[in-house]
């Protein structure tokens, strides 16, 4: 699905959680605004939200992780058009025009537009 890009969006988390399936990570806390994400702490450091359907565990501690997931958002600007490839909780995954991909907050996302 394409949509048109209604505000300009500037990346938040430079170095974002990338982990592969089977990594532990250490749940720290469940977003406030968007419950279904909660922020984790791989091995190597990297912290990031993460969806809790990837996790073995939505509680404070140690968790699994089901799947291969990075954090990655993508800067926008407004008037772009993207692709969105996925959803989850009020973001949206897409991947650009130069084929970069990452994620975005849903609400910069204009779906009848395009």
């Amino acid at each position: 699905m394409r949509a048109l890009v209604r505000t300009t969006y500037a990346v938040q988390y430079a170095d974002p959680v990338k982990v592969n399936a089977g990594a532990r990570v250490t749940v720290d806390r469940r977003d406030g605004g968007f419950t279904r994400w909660l922020w984790c702490r791989a091995e190597d450091g990297r912290e990031g939200w993460v969806p809790e359907t990837i996790l073995t565990s939505s509680q404070a501690g140690q968790a699994t992780v089901k799947e291969a997931y990075e954090a990655t958002e993508v800067p926008l600007e407004a008037g772009a058009s993207v692709e969105v490839l996925s959803e989850f909780d009020g973001f949206a995954w897409v991947r650009r025009e130069d084929g970069r991909q990452g994620w975005v907050p849903a609400t910069v996302l204009d779906r009848d537009a395009t």
